[in-house]
């Protein structure tokens, strides 16, 4: 990630997003943020003197408005984080179809048509640059009462996998990554602002608890996201303890073990 070039990131008017474009930006790149929340994503780019597009990531011609901007903006892209997610709780039978909607759109969608819109962009340039998607324990281990995020995020990491693949033998400029964080303070599980209500009231206050005491700052993340990026790795692993949750389910597979959110000591 180059000083000058251009650094695009969604989901960017909060949480992580917010701080990623907060840290490009001290590194001198320029910058185009992108989200759903028109009045915080203007006041982050007059804070950051940047370029905003509000955009819908579910809304593929919205992303490809987006990719246009970005094609006009004459700087080589160096960066594309696809960082924007949704995150709802409820136990799969009462997951309704509006929620799958809701958290496919944004999660999986919004990821496929990042994809589709700026790797060709990526592939024409001579330059390096890297696609990032923002994933989350969530796509490694199957914790419960949060079935259809889980698949959501496991669709992220497989299309990252897939995606670098089918990059690393023909367009070796262009890298990917995939960063999966554990507890973060965000504001993920405010769901008024997508008028939406919690699928399980009770469990869905405790998850805010947990993650208001127990999760890493966003910025912190984004500093030991942004180190590992900087050594050009595929898996992005702010949290050594989702690193370990992911080997004690490989081996449980590999055991024939049954699924343990937290292994057992």
């Amino acid at each position: 990630m180059t000083p000058g070039t251009l650094a695009i990131v969604t989901g960017a008017a909060s949480g992580i997003g917010a701080e990623l474009a907060r840290a490009l930006r001290a590194r001198g790149l320029d910058l185009l943020i992108s989200d759903i929340a028109a009045k915080p994503l203007q006041a982050l780019a007059t804070e950051l003197s940047c370029h905003s597009f509000v955009c819908d990531v579910s809304d593929g011609s919205a992303v490809n408005q987006l990719a246009d901007r970005a094609r006009g903006n004459g700087k080589p892209i160096s960066a594309v984080f696809a960082n924007a997610g949704v995150m709802k709780t409820a136990r799969l039978e009462d997951t309704s179809e509006r929620d799958w909607e809701f958290m496919v759109g944004v999660n999986i969608l919004g990821v496929a048509n990042m994809m589709r819109a700026f790797v060709p962009l990526m592939k024409d340039q001579s330059t390096q640059s890297r696609y990032i998607a923002t994933a989350s324990v969530a796509g490694l281990v199957s914790a419960p009462m949060s079935g259809a995020y889980n698949a959501t995020k496991h669709a992220v990491v497989s299309m990252c996998e897939t995606l670098h693949q089918e990059l690393r033998d023909r367009f070796k400029h262009v890298g990917v990554s995939v960063i999966c964080p554990g507890a973060v303070q965000t504001d993920i599980l405010n769901l008024d602002k997508y008028d939406t209500t919690p699928g399980d009231a009770k469990f869905h206050a405790s998850m805010q608890k947990l993650m208001a005491e127990k999760g890493l700052s966003a910025q912190e993340l984004v500093k030991l996201s942004l180190e590992q990026l900087d050594d050009g790795k595929f898996w992005i692993f702010p949290q050594k303890y989702v690193f370990d949750r992911f080997r004690a389910r490989s081996e449980a597979i590999f055991n024939h073990s049954d699924p343990e959110w937290l292994p057992k000591s």
